[in-house]
This record gives C-alpha cells, sequence and structure tokens, in this order.
C-alpha cells in the first residue's frame, strides 16, 4: 500500500537490487491455441514462462511459445501421470511424474 501511496515499486522501499532477486515466471495454463499466444506475448520481459501441460495439444503449445520466444520454460505437469516430450519434436526438456518441473536452456 505505501508503494501506491509514494509511487515507488516494493523493492526501492525494500532497499533491495532486482538485478539480485530470485528469477519469477510468467505462469500459462490451459488454453486454446489462440489465447495462448497472447499469453506467450503478455509475458514479454519475463525470464521464463512456466506452462501447464497434459494435453493433446502440447507439442503445438510449445511451438507456439518458441515462434514468440526462445526464454527458458519450466513445466507443470503435476496434473498428469506421465508426460513425454522427445528433445527432437520440440526444443523442451523431457520428463515424467508429479511435479516435474525444469527449465531449458534450448
Amino acid at each position: 500500500m505505501e508503494g501506491k501511496l509514494v509511487n515507488k515499486p516494493c523493492w526501492q522501499l525494500a532497499g533491495s537490487n532486482p538485478a539480485l532477486m530470485p528469477v519469477t515466471s510468467y505462469t500459462i495454463g490451459m488454453d486454446t491455441p489462440e489465447v495462448f499466444l497472447k499469453k506467450v506475448k503478455e509475458a514479454e520481459g519475463f525470464k521464463v514462462i512456466k506452462v501447464k501441460l497434459g494435453r493433446d495439444t502440447d507439442k503445438e503449445l510449445i511451438n507456439i511459445i518458441r515462434s514468440v520466444t526462445q526464454v527458458p520454460i519450466y513445466v507443470d505437469a503435476n496434473r498428469v501421470g506421465r508426460i513425454v516430450i522427445k528433445a527432437g519434436d520440440v526444443p523442451l526438456a523431457t520428463g515424467a511424474g508429479r511435479g516435474f518441473n525444469r527449465a531449458t536452456h534450448a
């Protein structure tokens, strides 16, 4: 609230350095390809995009991200039992199991 009153970001009020802060991700939930593309464009400026996977369109959604940006991707696959995307299929790390969350620097 104080930041709003004095028109300053929280990090300035706390005396922090944003360059030393942990990287945060922009999360994109399961949606249509059109909405997904819009969300990827909204994520401009974020250093990581996190996507929720678990549908038949996973490969297409990763390709949408890569058509707009090359930032690392975190995968949230905790809603499915197993996700396997071969490295040759799309520029993404592979993995399986609940709670799999891994960045790729493709």
